[in-house]
């Protein structure tokens, strides 16, 4: 994003990830990274995750910029009972960036508290 650099991206949307126009992630935040193993720079983010809002028949770089208005839900692959909520962002600085800014979702806090404990 414009002005901001990526440690204050980090302690303001401290789970946040940014995918390339080719679907790739370019960065993943130290606390996403921390939590899913398979968030890795250079992975693809459809191996990753699956998107639960927007359901799309095809998910791509431009589908997903319509969505830039709307809460986006995510569940990474290798996370159980947790899903994850928040906005995409268009990264200002490089037009063939999307920035994704989320926060942890679960319906039982504790099982949510366990989560966050056990990989951070």
């Amino acid at each position: 994003m414009e002005g901001i650099d990526r440690k204050a991206l980090g302690d303001i949307f401290p789970f946040n990830f940014k995918m390339g126009k080719d679907m790739t992630l370019l960065e993943v935040s130290s606390k996403l990274a921390a939590m899913s193993p398979k968030m890795v720079v250079g992975s693809k983010v459809l191996d990753c995750l699956q998107f639960e809002r927007p359901i799309l028949k095809k998910y791509s770089f431009d589908t997903l910029l319509n969505y830039q208005k709307a809460t986006v839900e995510v569940k990474l692959n290798d996370i159980q009972d947790v899903n994850f909520v928040g906005q995409i962002v268009r990264n200002q600085s490089s037009q063939q960036e999307i920035i994704f800014l989320v926060k942890p979702f679960a319906k039982n806090l504790s099982k949510l508290l366990n989560k966050l404990k056990k990989k951070v």
